[in-house]
């Protein structure tokens, strides 16, 4: 029977557990069904060693690149990671977790000869919601702080489950110095304020913004009481 992301234990359930600090795991791509063998590289750190993941604002996407997410798995879109970046150390462990998970006995690398059996496991193994629970539990972790840099003020507990807390990214709000300026994920840190009573009178207005959180909290409110409202008790402005 497999779990779900509900059944991850809370914080201080057992001294044992990894509390895993520090993930990007963005419910769109978390919970997706379409995820394969390639997006797990060009969606994961390793993904840098070949490209940026994400464009600036002044860039665009071409269309194979909009639509590679969805794509069909080609080997010619794995190769790149494992022949020129094999040696890059976020691409080996990667590497190593999906063969631990997906491979099987004999495998110490993935090559033109299973890339397509491990991508077809991979793809198999999306159609259960409870498969990323079982192996955040397999692998000891307890709980999870996570940085949803496209959705900087969701609680990702309501989406991912009580495993699971937000950092509250505070980029925009240092970079927002105008509401038509955003930061590099394209997020700008005065637009989720729109329609409420706060004035921007200073640039350092923004830096006040969490105040309107939702519910109610002020700063050292929200930061403290990370528990009760799903944001882990420190702030992420790192620039990745």
């Amino acid at each position: 029977m497999h779990g779900s992301f509900q059944d991850i234990p809370d914080w201080g359930y057992s001294s044992n557990l990894i509390f895993d600090v520090h993930e990007h795991h963005r419910s769109e791509l978390f919970l997706s069904r379409q995820i394969q063998l390639h997006t797990l590289f060009e969606q994961s750190y390793a993904g840098w060693t070949l490209k940026r993941p994400y464009p600036l604002p002044h860039e665009t996407w071409e269309e194979r690149e909009m639509e590679a997410f969805a794509a069909p798995c080609r080997w010619e879109d794995v190769k790149p990671f494992l022949e020129k970046r094999g040696s890059n150390h976020f691409v080996r462990n990667l590497m190593k977790g999906i063969l631990m998970i997906h491979g099987q006995e004999g495998d110490e690398f993935i090559d033109g000869s299973n890339w397509e059996r491990i991508n077809r496991r991979i793809i198999e193994s999306r159609k259960d919601l409870g498969f990323q629970a079982d192996w955040l539990a397999r692998v000891g972790i307890g709980r999870v702080i996570t940085d949803d840099y496209a959705q900087p003020m969701v609680d990702v507990r309501l989406i991912l489950g009580k495993g699971y807390a937000s950092v509250m990214r505070i980029n925009a709000f240092c970079l927002s110095h105008h509401p038509s300026v955003r930061d590099h994920n394209g997020n700008n840190g005065i637009e989720p304020f729109s329609g409420r009573s706060v004035c921007f009178c200073r640039y350092h207005d923004s830096f006040f913004l969490p105040v309107g959180l939702g519910n109610g909290s002020t700063v050292s409110g929200a930061f403290g009481n990370g528990l009760d409202s799903g944001f882990a008790s420190h702030a992420s402005g790192e620039s990745g």
